[in-house]
């Protein structure tokens, strides 16, 4: 998946490895914050080295700010 500098919507309709966490998403994008849509259109933010880590859901939603464009790999089961 490619991203672009800026704000991106991103969905991870397949299963993630369980390793796969916002922190590592941030770690690998350089991510300034990032935000998971849940159920019932819950938001959840996460800015590095200040918020709990949380894992990546399949089937959720998150937007993500990237400073450059960026083409990061997450393992998936």
């Amino acid at each position: 998946m490619a991203l672009t500098a800026g704000i991106n919507l991103l969905g991870f309709p397949h299963p993630v490895s369980r390793a796969a966490t916002l922190s590592s998403l941030a770690q690998a994008t350089n991510a300034r914050c990032l935000v998971q849509f849940g159920a019932l259109s819950r938001k959840i933010g996460f800015l590095p080295d200040f918020t709990p880590d949380r894992p990546i859901e399949s089937g959720r939603g998150y937007l993500i700010v990237v400073p450059a464009d960026v083409t990061p790999s997450l393992p998936v089961e």
